[in-house]
């Protein structure tokens, strides 16, 4: 679990290719320096993504992040974050939705915050 009261301490990795999932190693220390999800994702990407990555190659990351607000009854606190590889430019895209599925998770008594999906 994490000392900070925002998150809800698990970020999950899945493998779609493998279909097995397990627990990404994300810690306070980490939490720390990348307050928010859109600075978690970017760092995820940065440290996972080869030199010259295309976005449709095999081994290129999704990322779906929320920020430490989720769950909270503060404005936008429901938004999600969706990083990867820009399939026109060939660097980091970032894209920030407000979905349904966020206002159900904000609700919802689950400790998923976050997903990595390769």
């Amino acid at each position: 679990m994490t000392n900070y009261k925002g998150y809800m301490g698990k970020v999950l990795f899945v493998d779609l290719t493998e279909k097995t999932y397990k627990e990404f190693p994300w810690t306070d220390e980490d939490r720390k320096r990348t307050v928010g999800g859109k600075i978690m994702a970017a760092d995820i990407l940065l440290n996972h993504i080869r030199p010259g990555m295309k976005a449709f190659d095999e081994d290129n990351w999704l990322v779906i992040t929320t920020g430490p607000l989720t769950r909270c009854k503060s404005p936008s606190s429901t938004r999600f974050n969706i990083s990867t590889v820009s399939p026109l430019t060939g660097i980091l895209t970032q894209g920030r939705l407000f979905p349904l599925l966020t206002v159900l998770y904000r609700w919802s008594t689950r400790s998923l915050i976050s997903c990595v999906l390769p």
